[in-house]
């Protein structure tokens, strides 16, 4: 196990001839200087390692002690080397080791919380640091217009819950390597399970959604559902995910808002709830409006304003004529037409429609 005190210094990439030695990709600031600070290890065993060559500004060969042979040095390929702290040079004031950075706030030069860094990448040719989520990153678009209006008017309120403040150490984690290897890293079962104790303690008949790409496709009837519930909890997953006992424990709705990839669960929560708050009594003015939307029996007809006639396409005259029955025939026609032409999957029977009605 590696704790916090240890520096990553290097990663074994591969064998290097036939006599057990090793290439080695190095983070110290001199390659040479990976062995300068006594031995290495992955977690588990000690090594004492000895450079044998410079091969770039950030590579050596290296032996290490007890290895002769290549099938020996395969075995140490993708090992991460460490060293404790307290090995390493004391740094200036203003001087910190990747793994330190860990748990810090990012803030921006007029002082203001851009996030918490979770991360640190290397990729040879620049490191990127990765930010964790901003609980300021809500209400975000909420805040503005229809739904910005209600929520400042009391019609629906929101609550953000920092998972972060729920980890158990001092880097405030929340993410670990997945069982099994592969890409990235999860959020943690029992930290998100203690954010989770906490709300439903303050609200427990909430409904839990969990925005994710495995979840059934958000659907405006979907929307309709969750509103009445009256209490709904959005949890938002980062990096490859979530543990999957935390929806199986707790019973997780999962929610997808379409077939492709975004960065965190935010934006997908942000779009469940302005779909969900606009269907709250009091936020949409007009109640016609909701019984009009589009994905009510297919797609939304053609709408038009004023001028009458712009760039030399006019608006179509049954429009213009001031009959409703027309209008309403007009306007169903096209709904079906646009919407077996575009989204078939959603075509219902139109009501009202009459053969042989108006296509002006």
């Amino acid at each position: 196990m590696v704790h916090g005190d240890m520096v990553l210094l290097g990663v074994v990439r591969a064998p290097h001839g036939v006599m057990g030695l090793v290439k080695v990709r190095t983070f110290t600031e001199d390659p040479s200087h990976i062995s300068a600070y006594g031995p290495l290890t992955d977690g588990h065993s000690c090594f004492n390692v000895t450079v044998v060559s410079v091969l770039g500004a950030d590579s050596v060969i290296a032996k290490f002690d007890g290895l002769s042979s290549r099938t020996e040095s395969e075995r140490l390929r993708g090992k991460r080397l460490y060293v404790r702290k307290s090995s390493l040079p004391k740094l200036q004031e203003d001087e910190f080791y990747e793994n330190e950075l860990i748990g810090m706030d990012a803030k921006l030069e007029d002082g203001t919380t851009y996030g918490v860094i979770s991360a640190i990448l290397n990729f040879g040719s620049c490191d990127i640091i990765e930010l964790s989520t901003s609980t300021d990153m809500f209400p975000g678009p909420l805040g503005y217009s229809t739904v910005g209006n209600a929520l400042r008017k009391g019609l629906w309120s929101l609550n953000v819950v920092d998972i972060r403040s729920f980890a158990g150490d001092k880097h405030l984690t929340v993410d670990d390597k997945p069982y099994g290897g592969g890409p990235g890293m999860l959020m943690k079962a029992d930290v998100l399970g203690r954010c989770i104790d906490s709300v439903l303690e303050a609200h427990p008949d909430t409904r839990l959604i969990y925005t994710s790409p495995k979840g059934k496709q958000f659907t405006q009837d979907m929307s309709r559902q969750i509103v009445r519930f009256g209490n709904i909890t959005l949890l938002c997953g980062r990096f490859e995910g979530i543990d999957e006992r935390v929806v199986d424990v707790y019973n997780f709705q999962e929610v997808s808002i379409g077939d492709y990839v975004i960065s965190g669960g935010e934006l997908a929560a942000m779009v469940v709830i302005d779909s969900c708050v606009r269907m709250v009594a009091g936020v949409i003015g007009n109640k016609d409006s909701l019984n009009r939307e589009s994905f009510d029996g297919g797609l939304e007809y053609p709408q038009y304003t004023r001028p009458a006639s712009w760039k030399g396409v006019s608006v179509p005259d049954v429009l213009l004529r001031g009959n409703h029955r027309e209008t309403e025939l007009w306007r169903c026609r096209m709904s079906r037409i646009i919407t077996e032409r575009r989204r078939p999957d959603l075509l219902k029977d139109c009501s009202g429609e009459e053969e042989g009605s108006s296509n002006e």
